[in-house]
């Protein structure tokens, strides 16, 4: 939903301590992966994919206001 993957079918058992780490380590990951943002040649900011989108793209691109309203609609 909206950008998120969430496997509902989750659990972990009470003694799990190494599995709740994991759990808590990826649910206060960041939103954006920093290593994946850099500048293009026009001044706007490059955000590199994952994985190709269906129809080929492999970078959005950004103004910086415009990443930081799309950053800021993550948390609402």
């Amino acid at each position: 939903m909206e950008g998120f993957s969430l496997h509902a079918n989750t659990h972990l058992h009470a003694n799990d301590r190494q599995g709740l780490e994991r759990l808590c380590r990826y649910g206060a990951r960041g939103a954006l992966a920093l290593a994946r943002l850099s500048r293009a040649e026009d001044g706007r900011i490059a955000y590199r994919m994952k994985r190709p989108l269906p129809d080929g793209t492999t970078h959005l691109l950004f103004t910086g206001l415009e990443l930081l309203r799309r950053v800021a609609s993550l948390g609402t």
